[in-house]
């Protein structure tokens, strides 16, 4: 989101942009711009594991890397 945000010109570099959860945690980002049109971004927030999963690949199934 960040970098859209940046791509379409709709956040300046070293802007805060804040996104809120539906659960009300907040994070805080901002950017600074570097070479190609790439960004450096500065994220602030903080999370907590919700889930933990393992993924089973069959080796007979042909489509096992299409997902």
């Amino acid at each position: 989101k960040l970098a859209c945000l940046a791509a379409d010109g709709e956040l300046a570099p070293g802007a805060l942009w804040r996104q809120e959860s539906v659960i009300g945690s907040v994070f805080e980002a901002r950017y600074e711009p570097a070479e190609g049109g790439a960004i450096y971004p500065f994220i602030r927030g903080r999370a907590h594991v919700t889930l933990d999963a393992r993924v089973v690949f069959d080796p007979t199934d042909p489509m096992r890397w299409g997902f």
